[in-house]
């Protein structure tokens, strides 16, 4: 009770704004890959089969299970729907952002552990990755759980601690491939180099972890086998991981500045604290000679080894950085406590930054205001009364931040929390009205009976295996002879597919027809009213008999 009594309620209100926006976020449809994870966790619910991974009937071998297991329980539990499958992931963001501060705590002070753990969960990273569900959020907490859990053990010689870290390596495997070992095993050994505890290094001690990730591994490992053979272990172990960063496999992306600017955004509204704290970091690491280096910066050593690599790569992606955003949250910390204790910073310094990040943030709120004046405008006082509520918190928070840490902390969540309140109320729903996969399963569920096939032709959004009944199907133009031997069949298809079947089927008749835009590429012509209709295409959800 003291607790309560003595922190402002305009912290509070911060805390709980920030989860209803976490918790609302769980509700919206799951497209394109996310889409994809939870079709694949629906058919492991459905059929019980952990190993054997499937989409359309199809063997599936592009990410390991761990995370499509978490969403298959989710769904025994709770039941098919979009927030059982993002509510795992969002419970390992807390978990994880409880490690972030435990492991901040431990490298420098408990100050920093706690700003870390609120620029993490705060960040636009896990706020917009526990919406667009991927598998790097669950990596990510992985990865910083056996960061803590092992430095635990180098420090404390606790076994217990040596086993939760590697079983959190395993389980890091069993998320996303080997990369998962990359980040923790990397920044352990920089670790016990620089505190010069070499006998750590020894075999005896870490044959037995290694042991313990290979077990956790060894289903996966199986799975593949049984599917692909051993071109299937081979993807797992290289092909996946190797041909990525060689684009042997996938990828053209030559920007090797690609990460630098695409922290910018990522880890908004702190990304100005965390250039300057790279920048410190670097100053000390080249006025020093490396020699300020203590027992805890091995660690950290970790994010520029990780994000070369990454540059270096021919595919490149903003959740492939992930994994280091809680090492980055905690450098950041690092800084920001040193900057709000006034340490070897001047008055003039703290001036500067909070008037750069003041202005930042202030082309970030007005600029998101466009969506629902502009882009897609309201007058629904279900929007404008929360906005203007929020919007009049946001400048009480400005008004009341007297000191350093309201101002390079608080204020700038109140920022970031104003944007993606915008987003959440307004600019998703919105956009989500035009992917017409999710709406168009719906309509087939209501209307289709229960011996009712759905077909989809010339379109690859995986999320409608997850949410029409019945198990939908790929059908191609050559194969269309065989709906004459479907009881009922539907197909949901584009224009050139529409004059297709009707070329086949005359009796056939469209249900409904959609205006539709794939969500991920959204671009400017979209969001203008006056040039929207020219950038949709047509969907077309079709009864071919009965």
């Amino acid at each position: 009770m003291n607790l309560i009594k003595t922190v402002p309620l305009r912290y509070w209100l911060t805390v709980l704004i920030l989860f209803l926006i976490y918790l609302t976020n769980l509700r919206f449809d799951l497209v394109i890959d996310a889409g994809k994870y939870a079709a694949i966790s629906k058919t492991i619910y459905e059929t019980g089969d952990l190993i054997r991974l499937k989409i359309f009937d199809e063997p599936y071998d592009q990410k390991p299970p761990f995370m499509f297991w978490l969403a298959a329980l989710s769904f025994k539990v709770f039941g098919l729907s979009n927030f059982s499958f993002k509510l795992p992931t969002f419970l390992f963001t807390i978990f994880g952002t409880f490690a972030t501060y435990k492991l901040g705590e431990a490298l420098y002070n408990k100050s920093t552990g706690i700003l870390a753990a609120i620029m993490l969960i705060a960040s636009q990273s896990m706020l917009l990755y526990n919406n667009d569900t991927h598998t790097d959020v669950v990596l990510t907490m992985c990865v910083v759980i056996a960061m803590w859990q092992l430095h635990k053990f180098i420090s404390e010689q606790s076994w217990w601690n040596y086993i939760a870290g590697f079983t959190f390596v395993g389980l890091a495997v069993i998320t996303k491939g080997p990369i998962g070992m990359a980040v923790p095993v990397f920044a352990v050994i920089a670790h016990i180099l620089i505190i010069k505890k070499y006998k750590l290094l020894g075999p005896v001690i870490w044959l037995p972890g290694f042991l313990i990730v290979l077990a956790i591994t060894t289903p996966t490992l199986i799975g593949l086998y049984h599917q692909f053979g051993i071109n299937g272990i081979k993807f797992f172990f290289w092909t996946n991981n190797l041909g990525r960063i060689t684009g042997t496999y996938t990828g053209t992306n030559n920007d090797y500045m690609f990460y630098l600017h695409t922290v910018g955004y990522l880890f908004l509204p702190f990304s100005l604290l965390t250039y300057f704290g790279v920048f410190q970091e670097i100053k000390n690491w080249v006025s020093n000679r490396f020699s300020f280096l203590k027992s805890h910066e091995g660690i950290t050593m970790a994010i520029p080894v990780f994000l070369a690599i990454l540059s270096v790569s021919k595919t490149k992606s903003p959740h492939y950085m992930l994994p280091v955003i809680p090492l980055i949250a905690i450098i950041t910390a690092k800084w920001t406590d040193r900057l709000i204790q006034d340490r070897l910073f001047s008055h003039a310094v703290h001036k500067t930054i909070i008037r750069i990040q003041y202005i930042v943030l202030a082309f970030l709120v007005v600029g998101s205001l466009l969506i629902p004046t502009v882009f897609f405008p309201t007058i629904d006082l279900w929007f404008w009364i929360p906005m203007i509520l929020m919007i009049g918190l946001a400048i009480y928070v400005l008004i009341k931040s007297n000191t350093i840490a309201e101002k390079l902390v608080h204020v700038p969540i109140m920022a970031i929390l104003t944007v993606n309140l915008i987003l959440t109320l307004h600019f998703f729903p919105n956009i989500f009205r035009y992917d017409a996969t999710p709406i168009a399963s719906r309509d087939f569920n209501k209307a289709g009976s229960e011996k009712a096939s759905l077909f989809v032709m010339n379109n690859m959004d995986y999320e409608i295996s997850f949410y029409a009944k019945n198990h939908p199907r790929v059908i191609a133009d050559s194969t269309l002879t065989k709906l004459q031997f479907v009881d009922e069949p539907w197909v949901y298809t584009d224009s050139v597919g529409r004059n297709k079947l009707f070329e086949n089927f005359p009796e056939a008749r469209t249900f409904k027809h959609y205006k539709y835009k794939r969500v991920s590429k959204i671009r400017l012509k979209f969001l203008l009213p006056s040039k929207r209709f020219k950038e949709l295409g047509n969907m077309y959800l079709i009864k071919v008999k009965e």
